[in-house]
């Protein structure tokens, strides 16, 4: 004790360091009642564990996949189907969903539908009509051409909702050897060949 009352009269230095060692020792032990009466650190509560499912099982997860080693291979021959002859096929083109079926005509109009894949391709579509109007041998050919079978006429004169629904017409003149190939969208033509303005 004496120690301390010597440090304490030595100068300010000696008073500085009694005073910081008091608060620091003031700190500690205030520090422990918070701590113990913390909301947060509560020493009171039970302890829980989480509960062991006794239906519960192990599974086990492949790491390896086996492939199936006879896969059927995929043929790409497209086919034209045509009115009032056996089916053809085109030229491999590519194309396994290319085709043309024509089932009615009238005053020698032929009313076809056309895979959607085809219209898409428009020289593909527009060899494709050619090849059919060629296979009939007729001077003239005229195809009215739909991708939904439900729109598709089975005589004339042809409704609004038909004709707003025909994507394509294509007419051929042996005679002249003028062909005209028409793009249609929503009733409105999109493309003309230069063979309809001659």
């Amino acid at each position: 004790m004496n120690n301390i009352k010597n440090f304490w009269n030595s100068g300010l230095t000696g008073k500085i360091i009694i005073a910081g060692a008091g608060l620091l020792m003031l700190c500690c032990l205030c520090s422990i009642p918070i701590l113990i009466f913390s909301p947060s650190t509560s020493l009171f509560a039970p302890v829980t564990t989480a509960p062991t499912l006794a239906f519960a099982t192990q599974v086990e997860i492949p790491t390896q996949i086996v492939l199936p080693t006879n896969t059927p291979e995929i043929s790409n021959t497209p086919e034209l189907i045509l009115t009032e002859t056996p089916q053809g096929s085109t030229p491999d083109t590519g194309c396994a969903f290319c085709n043309l079926e024509c089932p009615s005509s009238q005053e020698g109009i032929d009313f076809c539908v056309a895979d959607p894949q085809l219209v898409a391709d428009q020289a593909l579509f527009e060899a494709t009509l050619k090849a059919y109007c060629d296979s009939k041998g007729a001077d003239f050919c005229k195809v009215l051409v739909w991708t939904d079978r439900q729109y598709l006429p089975s005589s004339l004169p042809m409704t609004d909702v038909q004709l707003n629904n025909e994507v394509a017409d294509y007419s051929l003149n042996r005679v002249t050897g003028n062909a005209c190939f028409i793009l249609l969208s929503a009733g409105g033509v999109i493309y003309q060949s230069e063979g309809c303005f001659g």
